[in-house]
């Protein structure tokens, strides 16, 4: 059963994901310089999670009859979201805020590609420019990186290798999430992926670094956590009510967001928050990288007969 589109709910969605995602590595850093990936991830979904599952519970608990009609989407989705967490996490620890948010803007160009094949959107001109345009900025971002980061060429291309792996993850999240929804409802089947992936991290994680972390530190593994149940939360609405075409162009602005929340707080929190030293170039591949996500996505704006 088709959901009616709402493009105005939908775009208000799509601006909180940016802003949440935009500001989730940020977060992240800070963490990372005391705890491992899997332990801040495993928090994440423990708090987005927990509230979930109190916020939601009576749509959780009338969706929960039909979980297992659907059980391996829900797992591989599930999964898909957890590997997606890890290796992004993983990855940042070998990249910067900047950087990891481009690379990981990969994730939206595939769920767009996907989408043509799954979901039968069409793939027109724009589409196909949007993403020569993508590749072209991602290589020309990354080449002048290397350069500029000669001294760590090995963490930065494993940092790299891992993101675009985080990014194969998230595509196979988003499209399980985005034929579930109709199914189920968004908020039971992210609840679902919310407790798979607490269950499976659990054993791994090392909760007892958290006491490392300072007050900021505290604050910042927390805020993510909300980050996660507000950012996937709003993502998987957004689909549930407009074309997936749409909603991945709108995450085009989330690099951007990042680069400008880091110029910011650089100023004004430097012991939290780095500044990014990227060239003209490098700024250059980035806007590619913004305006071809857009463009590849925004291409397609009728679904194939």
């Amino acid at each position: 059963m088709s959901r009616p589109h709402s493009p105005r709910k939908a775009l208000l969605l799509c601006f909180m994901a940016i802003l949440a995602w935009g500001s989730l590595p940020l977060a992240l850093k800070i963490c990372l310089k005391a705890v491992d990936p899997i332990t801040v991830t495993l928090v994440r979904f423990a708090v987005a999670g927990s509230i979930t599952l109190l916020w939601q519970r009576k749509q959780i608990a009338a969706g929960m009859s039909k979980w297992s009609l659907h059980l391996r989407l829900l797992i591989i989705g599930g999964l898909g979201l957890t590997a997606n967490h890890v290796l992004y996490v993983w990855g940042l620890r070998f990249s910067s805020a900047g950087n990891a948010q481009l690379f990981i803007q990969l994730a939206p160009l595939l769920f767009g590609l996907v989408s043509v094949l799954l979901f039968k959107e069409a793939f027109s001109w724009q589409r196909g420019g949007g993403v020569v345009l993508l590749l072209t900025g991602l290589g020309l971002y990354f080449f002048e990186n290397l350069e500029l980061l000669a001294a760590n060429v090995e963490e930065y291309l494993f940092g790299c290798l891992l993101l675009v792996l985080a990014a194969a993850g998230w595509v196979i999240y988003a499209s399980c999430q985005k034929v579930l929804n109709p199914k189920l409802g968004h908020a039971p089947v992210t609840a679902f992926f919310y407790i798979l992936a607490t269950l499976t991290l659990a054993p791994f994680a090392k909760p007892a670094s958290i006491g490392d972390l300072d007050a900021i530190g505290l604050v910042a593994l927390f805020y993510c956590g909300i980050n996660t149940l507000v950012a996937y939360g709003a993502f998987a609405a957004a689909i549930d009510c407009w074309e997936s075409s749409r909603v991945s162009a709108t995450l085009a602005l989330v690099p951007i967001c990042t680069m400008v929340l880091v110029e910011i707080l650089s100023h004004y929190a430097p012991t939290y928050v780095s500044a990014e030293d990227t060239s003209t170039w490098a700024l250059t591949g980035a806007a590619l990288v913004a305006l071809g996500s857009a463009l590849a996505a925004l291409g397609a704006t009728k679904r194939k007969t």
